[in-house]
């Protein structure tokens, strides 16, 4: 694997005869993801011969305020360990993370094994700075967003095929969504986690939520935790749509 030293990474890899690039990171349920699909497609085509693009994705990063993955024994809880937090470096922070679990559930010493033990607090002043910037954006969303009204003159019958919005229903909140075959799709607008207001995912079809990075497909069913529980559903309006 190879990454590059510019201040927007980009790492490149091959499997087979496919060359994968990743980079133009950004926040869960903040942003265009099909804005940062396209800057990465534009870069990839100005330096490589490409044939055809045959697959793209996001995959979402958990990131600790101090850069330190946590593995270890989780809060005391016997048989119960975790390993997290790998800031992006999975593929590295994978392989040694399994010989520091194997080593602890066999009662062998391990020399890294302090230095990633879960932990609280941030470590440094630099990584408290960072825990207060996340907590600030967090409190925005879960403030701000609540402050934002639906999209003011449209209704569910007004979305087209593979559109989105949250508009009000009934007088509720909903997430509505109407799928590439015309059918409607409406559910809670609130993520499930802490209450924070989501917003859509246009490239990859899922409700996401800015604070905590839950994802939830169009039915509400959730893909990506922290959130456990799935989102409520909301009655689907009938009546003629626009076309």
């Amino acid at each position: 694997m190879s990454i590059s030293a510019a201040p927007e990474t980009r790492a490149f890899r091959s499997y087979d005869d496919l060359l994968i690039v990743s980079g133009y990171s950004h926040k869960v349920g903040q942003g265009d993801s099909n804005a940062h699909y396209k800057q990465l497609e534009d870069y990839v085509r100005k330096h490589f011969d490409v044939e055809e693009i045959r697959y793209r994705w996001s995959t979402q990063d958990v990131k600790t305020s101090d850069h330190m993955p946590f593995v270890g024994q989780m809060g005391g809880k016997k048989n119960a360990y975790l390993i997290s937090g790998f800031n992006a470096w999975g593929m590295a922070a994978a392989a040694y993370s399994g010989r520091i679990i194997a080593d602890l559930v066999t009662g062998r010493p391990n020399e890294w094994a302090e230095t990633f033990a879960p932990r609280s607090g941030a470590g440094s002043v630099g990584a408290a700075k960072g825990l207060v910037s996340e907590n600030l954006n967090v409190a925005k969303h879960m403030v701000v967003d609540k402050l934002t009204d639906v999209e003011r003159g449209k209704s569910v019958s007004d979305l087209r095929p593979g559109e989105a919005a949250i508009l009000k229903v009934d007088g509720a909140k909903t997430a509505a969504f109407c799928d590439r075959k015309g059918v409607l799709h409406c559910v809670s607008p609130v993520c499930t986690h802490l209450g924070c207001d989501l917003t859509w995912n246009a490239a990859e079809e899922s409700w996401d939520c800015p604070c905590h990075g839950s994802r939830f497909d169009a039915d509400g069913v959730v893909l990506q935790g922290p959130a456990v529980k799935n989102l409520p559903k909301r009655a689907v309006p009938t009546g003629p749509r626009s076309e």
